[in-house]
């Protein structure tokens, strides 16, 4: 971000997000999941700025979202 906290951190692969990501919101809360060929894949998982687990949301293959769940914390 331009105040220099970090924004996301994983690997890229000839251009493309790959394997395991994890993405910061300028709120303080974040997200931890897999991308496969720049797609986000398998389970996702967002937490708050305290690190306590507000959702999980499941893509399937083709990066489409199967399954959410909400933890009603905020």
């Amino acid at each position: 971000y331009p105040d220099g906290l970090l924004k996301e951190d994983g690997v890229f692969i000839n251009g493309m997000r790959e394997g395991a990501w994890e993405e910061f919101n300028t709120d303080g809360s974040w997200q931890r999941g897999n991308y496969k060929h720049n797609v986000r894949e398998g389970e996702w998982r967002h937490y708050n700025k305290s690190g306590k687990l507000l959702k999980f949301v499941r893509y399937n293959s083709k990066g489409e979202e199967v399954e959410f769940w909400n933890s009603g914390i905020r």
